[in-house]
């Protein structure tokens, strides 16, 4: 009875993995492009006028109210953001001329509900119109993003392939709500980096330099690509070709610090100690995000000692980091390009103690071609991508108070669900302890994988070592034993990410 038994289980177990293995070809990895981007669009533009971070966006709002109601003021120049900033000044009119038109606007905080209030001080909820016009760049980011994936891997790979990497990228749940639901504008700086990726694989240095030099001028942190792009373009015996690069980013981006003058300068300055030598706590927390700092919500930690040890930590992983960058050969380039710039940004990921996940759609676009080079498995890519989204709900039913603006009671049953998860703590919507400890969770696991994925992109670096894995997640060859750091990866989460 028990050898039936166990042959019953492994005919079930067989049919589940085949249907499961059928259904994933038949609705995930068969659709072309033109599919891919219709339904990812049309995704996004059900979200745009019906969510949004309560606090973003009502800073987004805010900067175009004052615009229109004093002009545009030239200082803005001097803001680390400034591209950013000049982005939303159209809005900001075309917003202006189609709010009186139509008579759609915000609704203040103080008409809705106590319970609807999201703190921080945010006074106004801006509504489906406002909301809808400043999430479009961010979704013409997305498509621009997905069409460079796209000749990125036609042009080294298979156009088949290609497609698969854009379904990952452009029908990803995290891709989607950090743009269209959130309204974050990290994708603008992603798409500007990855097609900073696509000129520099083209050997197009200067428009890549600056193509990147408008990324980090909507946010800084991508400059930090120059770092594996400088080292690409050393390694393939293209010094001219670098010197060429490195001016054409360093001297404009300083030039604009310089004119900018003090504002610019103090801003950055902060930016970059932020990154390094990270800040004490924020609202009484010292760490929280994407992160397993994410633990001082519920085990509260003296910044004093603990940002120094977060500091010597972000030193270490990025010398780690820089060490295996400098090793690579880069003979595949765009798999040599792609795992140098995802060490470089998994340093901070693994030890800053504050990881925004909205941050994380700039890394998403070089996980996805990792998975199309075959370092990183599907499974493991699709546990990090859930993981992310899991942990921004932190804001749920608040990111649905857009559509208050047009009915509140409709919202009234999720606020009554979600109040035993927030606490408010002098002016600043918390989670509540059991809250804290379901994102600490999250949190550690983001952590967790982030870490899985850089050991697989560390094998990847030796020179002369085959891809570990297929785009399906198959095994391809066998495995040297594990040396030095790599020692780490034998631990047992291991086979359910493999």
């Amino acid at each position: 009875m028990l050898g039936v038994g166990q042959e019953v289980s492994r005919t079930f177990r067989g049919l589940f993995a085949r249907t499961y293995a059928s259904l994933r070809e038949r609705f995930v990895f068969k659709f072309s492009l033109r599919t891919t981007l219709l339904v990812g669009t049309a995704v996004r533009l059900l979200l745009m006028p019906f969510t949004a971070h309560p606090f973003d966006v009502y800073a987004w709002y805010m900067y175009c109210m004052d615009v229109l109601s004093h002009g545009f003021d030239f200082s803005v120049l001097k803001s680390v953001y400034s591209l950013w900033l000049l982005t939303l000044t159209p809005i900001a009119f075309v917003y202006g001329f189609l709010s009186s038109a139509t008579g759609w606007g915000a609704t203040a905080v103080d008409a809705l509900p106590a319970s609807f209030n999201p703190h921080y001080g945010i006074a106004w909820v801006p509504g489906p119109l406002f909301n809808t016009l400043v999430k479009v760049p961010m979704l013409l980011a997305d498509v621009g993003t997905a069409l460079v994936l796209y000749r990125l891997m036609k042009r080294f790979s298979k156009t088949e392939l290609a497609e698969k990497v854009v379904a990952l990228f452009y029908l990803n749940p995290i891709s989607i709500w950090i743009s269209s639901g959130w309204g974050q504008n990290d994708a603008i700086p992603a798409f500007f980096t990855v097609l900073s990726v696509y000129l520099l694989l083209g050997d197009r240095v200067v428009p890549s330099a600056i193509s990147l030099l408008f990324a980090t001028l909507f946010k800084v942190y991508p400059a930090a690509f120059i770092i594996p792009a400088s080292v690409y373009l050393f390694k393939r015996g293209k010094q001219k070709k670098l010197l060429k690069y490195l001016p054409f980013f360093i001297v404009p981006y300083s030039i604009f610090l310089v004119s900018s003058g003090v504002q610019a300068v103090n801003n950055l300055s902060s930016l970059i100690l932020g990154f390094f030598l990270p800040r004490g706590a924020l609202n009484g927390v010292f760490g929280f995000g994407l992160t397993y700092w994410s633990w001082s919500m519920v085990v509260p930690l003296d910044p004093n000692i603990w940002a120094p040890v977060s500091a010597l930590l972000m030193t270490v992983l990025f010398s780690i980091s820089l060490y295996f960058v400098l090793k690579a050969r880069f003979d595949d380039p765009l798999k040599g390009l792609t795992m140098a710039a995802y060490l470089v940004a998994a340093a901070f990921f693994l030890s800053s103690n504050l990881v925004s996940e909205a941050r994380f759609v700039w890394l998403l676009p070089f996980l996805v071609l990792l998975v199309g080079e075959g370092v990183v498995s599907v499974k493991l890519f699709g546990l990090i991508s859930l993981t992310a989204f899991l942990y921004t709900q932190k804001n749920f039913p608040y990111y649905l108070l857009p559509v208050a603006t047009l009915n509140s009671d409709v919202l009234s049953p999720l606020f009554r669900i979600a109040a035993p998860f927030g606490d408010v703590v002098q002016g600043a919507l918390l989670p509540s302890s059991a809250g804290a400890v379901i994102l600490a969770a999250l949190g550690t696991l983001f952590s967790m994988l982030i870490l899985m994925t850089s050991f697989k992109v560390l094998r990847g670096v030796e020179p002369g070592r085959p891809p570990n894995r297929t785009f399906t997640g198959k095994p391809v060859g066998t495995e040297a034993t594990c040396t030095k750091l790599r020692l780490l990866w034998k631990f047992p989460f291991h086979r359910f990410t493999s």
